[in-house]
């Protein structure tokens, strides 16, 4: 069995009630509100209405932006907020008949099909209490709405790798946005400088240095984490979206290399990789739909 010191691999994927008076606070129920305040500065719609009650269904047609709304009882004023108390106290300001009020009733950004969020950062910036999950997503606003997996802990998502159980992790931008894009991450024990490559550019480099060797008898999974060897796998930790064009090289690749694979979803390529797509045909487990012509297409591929 060869013991392997560097290698890189190269996947292209698409992937009651609370009454707020100075300082007097009650927090039995699912309703925040304030006397005498308001929430300045995160208006998206201001109208004259009828009365308190006309107001508040005004918020719920208009979730989730509507995330709490200010009535000026003088004025019979509604103003409909896209933020809130929580997540921003300091525009909680005080204004003379003005009533401030956000329910925890209200339906969550991109927990349901025609309430999906752009990306999940965007879910996370709206919704203080968004834990890890799945979220209905619609990236560029026209196509239909779609789940995808967010890592809410991490800000929405990032970037992992690991060598030898050491890792090394980044934000790198947003990438379940329904468009291909290539990923690359490459090691060699000579430095032990982990890169990850993303569409052709170099996104990380880790700060410490890795050596060692990989030993072999270990085993290959796509798209699920296996917290022992070849199992232990969590439905929550599951790739969703598609994936074509894996590789595995037992060598450090150029840059420009990694650059020029990027540009193009090619059957073969560059040469010398010791473990290509095709091997991939087998042992398929789980709700996976394989395609005898990959979809994938870069940008280049359109140009052409």
């Amino acid at each position: 069995m060869k013991i392997s010191k560097a290698f890189i691999i190269v996947a292209i994927f698409r992937i009651g009630f609370t009454i707020t008076i100075a300082a007097i606070v009650h927090a039995d129920c699912e309703v925040k509100s304030g006397l005498g305040l308001a929430l300045t500065g995160h208006n998206f719609s201001s109208f004259t209405v009828k009365d308190f009650q006309d107001c508040y269904q005004e918020c719920k047609a208009n979730e989730p932006k509507c995330r709490s709304m200010n009535y000026n009882g003088d004025h019979k004023l509604c103003e409909l907020n896209n933020a809130t108390e929580t997540s921003h106290p300091q525009d909680l300001k005080e204004v003379l008949m003005s009533i401030y009020f956000e329910s925890r009733h209200r339906v969550s950004a991109g927990s349901q099909r025609h309430v999906a969020g752009k990306t999940c950062q965007e879910i996370l910036s709206r919704e203080e209490s968004a834990n890890d999950g799945f979220y209905w997503l619609n990236s560029n606003e026209t196509e239909d709405p779609y789940v995808s997996f967010c890592n809410m802990t991490n800000g929405g998502g990032l970037f992992r790798f690991l060598v030898l159980n050491k890792q090394t992790h980044s934000h790198t931008g947003t990438y379940n946005d329904r468009v291909w894009h290539q990923i690359c991450g490459k090691w060699a024990d000579s430095d032990g400088f982990v890169h990850l490559f993303v569409d052709g550019k170099h996104e990380i480099r880790s700060n410490t240095s890795i050596h060692g060797v990989i030993p072999g008898f270990g085993k290959l999974i796509l798209g699920q984490d296996q917290d022992i060897l070849g199992g232990a796998f969590d439905r929550e930790q599951s790739f969703v979206g598609e994936m074509s064009h894996l590789y595995l090289w037992n060598a450090d690749l150029e840059d420009s290399i990694i650059t020029s694979l990027s540009m193009h979803c090619k059957e073969y390529p560059h040469p010398g990789h010791i473990l290509g797509w095709s091997d991939m045909a087998t042992g398929i487990n789980g709700n996976i739909t394989k395609r005898e012509n990959s979809r994938c297409v870069t940008e280049q591929d359109v140009l052409l």
